[in-house]
């Protein structure tokens, strides 16, 4: 929805209202039929444009194609079909919905058909497809300066195609089109589009870390919007300066520049973007008190606007703010807040135990133990010490240098003692924080695989279910090759999981290997509907037995493939997964009473050979038992 306002300033090109009541034109409607139908539904959908009602424009405007001969008419129910599925989020349908009006309504009202490639263009950019973008965009500037009159809008279009190599991350190509864009508005005499294109240029610069130049690009930026007094504007750009100062650890100044985009936007309905950000600033300067406060404020304005996004950002830096002022407590309860609320974001399976402030909170604790027992260990030396010196202050006078030799002696040991014992807690403590680091690197890898390979997946998904619902297929291959697709991306995702639950467990126990082969089992019931599945323990198995987690995971893999295996080729009606007590440790068998094979005609292929790779992981053999007619059995012991 970011974009939603910059998208609606264009809504209203081509679309005229008559200024008729709507409940008049609907009854109008009712007595009509054929074009004098079409053109009455085109009025009311219209004026719903005016009213910002996506579902309604949507259903008018359906109407309108519905009666439509002329090829105009039906042209603009097209586009006003897009102009709903812009409202609606609906972006597959605006891509295909605009592109047909575009080639309809090509001759015969040019302009309207040039801002239906521009929307279409926005809606390719909005799936990441930015070849397909990037090829609309071209197409729309071409036909504009061959058949429009030269405007304005020339100059977003070559703003447009910019910010399309931007998303692709080619900020020096974004850069020489927001450059053709500053020409071109400056040909216009478009002074606010030129604060625009400035603004754009200094994003680029960020993006090349190129800090000067974002800077002086950003500030040109600000000072149009000054002189045009556009508000909304300043709100945006003072707050990237502020983000580009921030990166470059001029913490005054991005404080300054965030300060002035709030005090631009309307004091009663601040950005909670920016308020996080006056935070951050504010907390990286040390001043935690006025920091909370921010964060305080953008957090109770996210909860109002329900801005998920914003919140998570808002617990995220609370938790570095306790963080920093050693309250691991809190950290941690904030930093658990934030995991949630990233989980029902994007509303996949739930990622849970991360206790790196768990970690943090401990590690405190022992340290301040280490020291209170070096400070108790001191006191006892200390107490040694007194007792000596009485004790060889009642010696003879005869004595006295010997005496004293032995104590040089005893301070020169007691000290070596002492280095050595100091020398033993630093290791201790770099041990301890080695392991810190591990465990951070393991759950910064599990966030990464969740956050950017899962929510690509869950896209890849979404975007097939998309293409089989939004568009006609009627050659069934290729609808059976999107369904293949989107099956494997999902197995993809649920081995994904399976490697991030392995991941956050420093180790897994029985319980947990049991609980997961019982999930598998039971997916796995609910797909095979011929296959029955049985899971059976040694009830002499001590349930409290441990694996580290690489272990943990090898054998859940080997059972999964071998099941996988069972239920694919062996034509079983039952399969039985058993594990049991023996003499060197822990039997593992999947076995099948389906039509077997002959494992020497066969050989080993790519799945068993993986499971072998496992067991010889596992410092144990495979053992694959089998004849045609007579099942098939697979185990391996673990000792």
């Amino acid at each position: 929805m970011r974009n939603l306002c910059f998208q609606l300033f264009f809504l209203l090109f081509a679309v005229s209202f008559n200024g008729q009541n709507i409940d008049s034109l609907k009854s109008i409607a009712e007595k009509q039929s054929g074009d004098e139908a079409a053109q009455t539904y085109l009025n009311l959908s219209d004026a719903y444009i005016q009213a910002l009602d996506g579902a309604s424009i949507q259903e008018n405007a359906k109407l309108a194609l519905k009666y439509a001969k002329d090829d105009l008419l039906r042209g603009k129910a097209y586009y006003n079909l897009g102009i709903s599925n812009v409202l609606l989020n609906q972006s597959f349908l605006q891509i295909k919905n605009f592109n047909l009006a575009s080639s309809i309504l090509n001759g015969l009202q040019d302009s309207l058909a040039a801002n239906a490639m521009y929307y279409a263009h926005r809606g390719y950019r909005m799936n990441a497809m930015y070849p397909e973008a990037l090829a609309k965009g071209l197409e729309e500037l071409k036909f504009r300066q061959t058949k429009l009159p030269k405007n304005k809008l020339l100059t977003q279009v070559h703003q447009e195609i910019g910010y399309t190599y931007d998303r692709m991350n080619d900020f020096e190509k974004a850069i020489v089109w927001f450059k053709k864009s500053l020409e071109v508005a400056d040909e216009m005499g478009d002074e606010k589009s030129k604060g625009r294109s400035y603004g754009l240029i200094g994003i680029a610069y960020d993006g090349l870390e190129v800090y000067d130049s974002a800077l002086i690009y950003n500030k040109k930026a600000i000072d149009i919007f000054k002189k045009y007094n556009d508000q909304a504007s300043q709100v945006t750009w003072y707050s990237n300066l502020g983000n580009t100062y921030s990166k470059i650890g001029d913490l005054d100044n991005a404080e300054k520049f965030t300060r002035l985009s709030l005090d631009a936007g309307d004091q009663n309905n601040p950005k909670p973007l920016t308020l996080i950000n006056l935070g951050k600033i504010l907390m990286d300067k040390g001043d935690f008190i006025s920091a909370k406060n921010y964060l305080d404020s953008a957090n109770n304005l996210a909860l109002k606007l329900g801005e998920l996004r914003s919140l998570s950002e808002v617990y995220y830096h609370y938790h570095e703010l306790y963080l920093q002022q050693g309250d691991y407590e809190k950290a941690l309860m904030y930093y658990t807040k934030y995991k949630e609320n990233e989980d029902e974001i994007y509303s996949e399976a739930k990622i849970k135990d991360f206790d790196e402030m768990s970690i943090a909170y401990e590690t405190a604790e022992k340290e301040r133990e280490i020291l209170g027992q070096r400070a108790s260990l001191a006191e006892k030396e200390l107490k040694i010490q007194r007792r000596g010196y009485t004790v060889w202050g009642l010696i003879l006078l005869a004595f006295i240098i010997a005496f004293i030799g032995y104590l040089f002696y005893n301070q020169q040991k007691m000290k070596a003692w002492q280095l050595e014992r100091e020398k033993v807690l630093r290791e201790s403590l770099n041990q301890k924080e080695t392991q810190n680091k591990l465990q951070q690197q393991r759950l910064n890898i599990s966030r990464d695989l969740h956050d950017n390979i899962g929510a690509q997946l869950t896209f890849i998904i979404s975007s097939l279910d998309n293409l089989k619902y939004g568009f006609s297929i009627e050659n069934d291959k290729v609808h059976d090759r999107l369904d293949q697709i989107s099956e494997f991306t999902r197995e993809t995702i649920y081995g994904l999981r399976d490697t991030i639950w392995a991941m956050n467990q420093s180790e897994i126990s029985f319980e947990d290997l049991r609980a997961r082969i019982t999930n598998f089992i039971e997916k796995a019931n609910l797909s095979g509907k011929n296959t029955n599945f049985v899971f059976e323990i040694d009830p002499q198995l001590h349930l409290d037995r441990k694996f580290n987690s690489v272990e943990g995971m090898n054998i859940y893999r080997i059972i999964q493939e071998a099941v996988n295996n069972a239920t694919k080729y062996s034509q079983a009606s039952l399969i039985k997964i058993l594990i049991s007590k023996n003499s060197d440790g822990i039997n593992f068998s999947i076995v099948d009473n389906g039509v077997g094979f002959d494992p020497i005609e066969f050989g080993d292929g790519n799945g068993i050979n993986s499971m072998r790779k496992r067991a010889a992981d596992l410092h144990t053999e495979l053992e694959i038992i089998s004849e045609k007619d007579a099942g098939t059995k697979i185990s391996f012991n673990y000792k």
